[in-house]
């Protein structure tokens, strides 16, 4: 490339040029890019508006994003975006306009994951606590959304919790999550979601048909008529201080209905998890989190904010993070395919505070703020509110073991819903499966 070519460039009045060259390469590109970041970041908006206006497809438009995507990136491992969050926010809100608009998420998937993974900050060091003197941290932990069978995860977030000062505030909807059973394409893994792995192995060796026996006993119906009840929640966490909420789930939509139609104005419903309508949920029970903690706040040094079916990895302990990483500066997050994960967060009452005004924050806020994004599922628009507040984010990718991926029904309860249906009382189980149901009973 000519020097007469790049000096163009770098006077600003051709700074598009590179994107349309058809001569040009890839390194010739990324050297130009490189020069122009490097002696004036704040080009960067200018040169997002001016190629926005292009319209370019195609071959072209992966340059560009290519192009500017590393611009960025080199912007920020050197650190010159750190201390200016709403530029770096600015910048990837005009991208991700334009990606939009020119159709380059749908045919490059690693558009997608390379934009929302280098929103992410990378945090090599993060100014750890270990030089203060040690002292008991103060955590209030919330645990807000849906259950969907807590076994797992509940001892696995008490074992995380080990050394600390705790109390546990519950905000939970009234209905467990069940991922009901799929006629005529039932695997055995998602039956032992549902039932204790004897259930299963005795369906196998008796050669029983699932959808008929659960015509005749109504199991499935038991376990969507689960209620979320304080008791159960409350024996995870014996001798700690635990508060109860739970909140009916009917309704919500209409008494949203005006936010959740903004919200779809900027998000296309996906189907399944990914609607506006669950991120909605998940942000409101942060909401009510924070006010079911205003009053009893200042006694705690740190908030943790975990879902109820996440299960924390055990080699993980709540003491050591707060002890190696200085969380007035982070918030700790699960990691979730490169992106920041909405399951966990952690970090000072003031950082998380932010977070769980998230809600509060949609309520009020206008276009463009509210269309920060639509490239990633409308969970993941907690990673630019992050940004918008500069609030710095260490994703660890092995915070999480796993989920609770549905209530599970135990052997007693089983044992107990049979023994009570009128099938069983009047002896009208099919003849097919009285042996199966004898052996069960017997367990």
């Amino acid at each position: 490339m000519s020097l007469s070519f790049q000096d163009k460039l770098l006077s600003g009045t051709e700074h598009y040029a590179i994107f349309v060259d058809d001569n040009a390469t890839d390194e010739e590109a990324k050297k130009v890019i490189s020069v122009l970041v490097e002696s004036s970041p704040c080009i960067i908006p200018q040169l997002i508006e001016v190629i926005s206006k292009l319209s370019l497809k195609g071959n072209r438009a992966i340059r560009c994003f290519w192009c500017l995507d590393y611009a960025l990136n080199n912007l920020k491992s050197n650190n010159i975006l750190l201390g200016n969050s709403k530029l770096y926010s600015l910048c990837y809100y005009q991208l991700c306009c334009w990606v939009k608009k020119n159709g380059t998420l749908n045919k490059n998937n690693w558009v997608k994951n390379r934009l929302n993974r280098l929103r992410l900050y990378d945090l090599e060091s993060t100014g750890s606590n270990s030089g203060k003197a040690y002292q008991k941290p103060k955590v209030a932990v919330i645990v807000t959304g849906q259950l969907r069978g807590e076994g797992d995860s509940l001892p696995s977030v008490r074992d995380f919790l080990e050394g600390t000062n705790y109390s546990i505030f519950f905000n939970v909807w009234d209905k467990y999550g069940f991922r009901a059973p799929a006629a005529n394409a039932l695997s055995l893994n998602h039956l032992r979601r549902l039932f204790d792995d004897s259930f299963v192995d005795l369906l196998q060796e008796y050669q029983v048909d699932f959808e008929t026996y659960n015509g005749t006993f109504g199991v499935t119906d038991f376990l969507q008529s689960k209620k979320a009840e304080s008791a159960d929640l409350k024996s995870y966490f014996s001798g700690q201080e635990v508060q109860v909420h739970v909140e009916p789930e009917e309704g919500f939509e209409k008494r949203f209905d005006a936010l959740l139609n903004r919200l779809s104005s900027f998000h296309a419903d996906e189907g399944g998890f990914a609607k506006p309508s669950n991120m909605l949920k998940m942000l409101y029970m942060n909401y009510l989190s924070l006010e079911q903690i205003k009053k009893s706040v200042e006694s705690f040094d740190y908030i943790l904010r975990v879902r109820p079916d996440f299960i924390i990895n055990p080699h993980h302990n709540c003491c050591e993070l707060i002890q190696n990483v200085n969380l007035d500066d982070v918030v700790i997050t699960d990691e979730w395919h490169g992106e920041i994960s909405d399951q966990f967060a952690l970090s000072s009452k003031k950082n998380m505070i932010t977070y769980l005004e998230l809600f509060s924050f949609l309520e009020k806020a206008e276009a463009p703020l509210l269309d920060i994004t639509n490239l990633s599922k409308p969970h993941k628009r907690l990673t630019d509110y992050f940004i918008f507040n500069e609030l710095r984010v260490l994703p660890i990718d092995d915070l999480r073991k796993g989920f609770d991926l549905s209530l599970k029904l135990s052997i007693e309860k089983h044992q107990e819903v049979i023994r009570k249906s009128e099938q069983y009382k009047q002896h009208k189980a099919p003849e097919s499966m009285k042996q199966f149901i004898e052996r069960y009973l017997s367990l």
